[in-house]
């Protein structure tokens, strides 16, 4: 193994990470460097094998194949199921896991084996997040003979880097679910969320926040800052903003910045929340804010059903109505 075919190929791993798209690109890149021609990689849970996703498969796993696999031969895999039981990371060759004429007698190798033509393996389980493990295995047929010991040591190594690639992958997945989740459950409920640096200029605005400022009923972008459109707002919004980027942090005293409460020409009330914005340890796509605004989108009609309310507390048809009023 060259040094610089290892650099090469992991360094393709960790590219791929970074597309969704190109995912399966790490399990052909672990082929390619083993050269082999039959490979199978996906995800699955540690404490039960279930398959969560197939990330990779050589072509002779065909369509069919695949969901047979999934669907059945997964769970009668001796080679997965043994090294399942093993601490990850693990690696081995097939005939560490299962003496190879206990092997013969299986299912899985007088049917599936035969029939996508593989016999001999080296597999690898390593963890990718809490109960979830990523397993990758190689093979070759039977008349090309097994693997030896040094072929299984170079797997090892090359897969903690897939293994870890995937991880990575993994994580930004999650976090981007996370964050569309956030996201979809804040424009349900209405909340607005402005970003700004110290100077008032917008780095930020979620979807209830651009809704908002599109109007321009509230807010107006003027010499790239921004301020209320209402004249006797703007000094008090221009105050809060200062202190609040000034602290610099919340304090168990209150919330510096404050609440600054705007009106349109229809009457209608906006209050803001002007707070510090610090994001702590994690990674921040907008270093330079500073200020935080939040507020809840003032077309938002989020009073409750009056139905709902005569079933849930036994009003009466008044009641429900006027704890309605009160409530608006």
């Amino acid at each position: 193994m060259a040094a610089e075919d290892f650099s090469a190929v992991t360094e393709g791993f960790y590219e791929a990470a970074t597309v969704p798209a190109r995912l399966s690109r790490i399990g052909e890149l672990l082929w390619e460097f083993m050269q082999v021609d039959s490979g199978i990689m996906y995800v699955c849970e540690q404490s039960t094998g279930r398959m969560l996703h197939l990330v990779s498969a050589t072509e002779n796993f065909d369509e069919s194949a695949r969901v047979d696999y999934a669907a059945h031969y997964h769970g009668i895999n001796p080679w997965f199921g043994r090294a399942l039981l093993k601490t990850p990371p693990y690696t081995a060759r097939g005939e560490e896991l299962i003496d190879p004429t206990a092997f013969d007698r299986t299912e899985f190798a007088g049917d599936w084996c035969r029939r996508v033509g593989i016999y001999h393996m080296i597999g690898s389980t390593r963890p990718i997040a809490d109960g979830i493990v990523v397993g990758a295995g190689i093979h070759r047929s039977r008349r090309d003979g097994a693997f030896t010991d040094g072929e299984a040591a170079i797997y090892d190594k090359v897969t903690a880097h897939a293994a870890r690639a995937l991880q990575i992958a993994w994580r930004v997945g999650a976090a981007e679910r996370n964050m569309l989740a956030c996201e979809e459950a804040a424009y349900a409920a209405g909340a607005g969320v402005l970003l700004l640096d110290a100077r008032r200029r917008l780095l930020f605005a979620n979807r209830v926040g651009e809704r908002l400022l599109s109007t321009q009923d509230w807010f107006k972008i003027r010499n790239g800052r921004l301020e209320p459109s209402h004249l006797n707002a703007r000094k008090p919004f221009e105050d809060a903003v200062a202190t609040a980027a000034a602290i610099g942090t919340l304090t168990a005293g209150g919330v510096p910045g404050g609440v600054v409460s705007l009106s349109d020409r229809q009457g209608r009330r906006l209050n803001l929340l002007v707070a510090p914005y610090r994001s702590g340890e994690v990674a921040d796509l907008h270093p330079q804010a500073e200020v935080l605004v939040q507020f809840t989108d003032p077309g938002l009609d989020n009073r409750p059903a009056a139905e709902a309310l005569r079933e849930a507390f036994g009003l009466t048809p008044a009641e429900a109505q006027l704890a309605i009023a009160l409530a608006q």
